[in-house]
């Protein structure tokens, strides 16, 4: 749907500005995975983190290396990221996108209006 399209470019630039904040040479250390879950509200504890990212190296075939790039990055931090819980704007939208498509008909906003009125 639009909604996705938008949010999964959205989701693409929010990764792109973490990895910007964190890169060195155009390349992310693996030691510093932890805190970007940590910036992209993605986990709430560090340390435990550290096993799934090892894991989703390894599935990867990542194990051996110690910096990713950025496709690289996106391919591992996907894993995490499909898993964070859509803010309390997305919620609220996506209850009366009742198709769908991304946007809101005439209809649907006059009906909002009438129930909040």
């Amino acid at each position: 749907s639009v909604i996705n399209m938008e949010l999964k470019s959205d989701l693409k630039a929010e990764l792109k500005a973490v990895f910007n904040l964190y890169q060195q040479k155009s390349k992310i250390l693996i030691t510093d995975l932890p805190k970007v879950l940590f910036a992209l509200s993605a986990t709430d504890d560090v340390e435990a983190v550290k096993d799934k990212i090892n894991r989703a190296l390894i599935n990867e075939g990542k194990e051996e290396v110690t910096s990713l790039d950025f496709d690289e990055f996106t391919s591992i931090i996907s894993v995490f990221i499909q898993y964070r819980p859509l803010d309390r704007d997305e919620e609220i939208f996506l209850l009366f996108d009742r198709d769908g498509n991304g946007s809101l008909s005439y209809d649907i906003i006059k009906q909002i209006n009438k129930e909040l009125n």
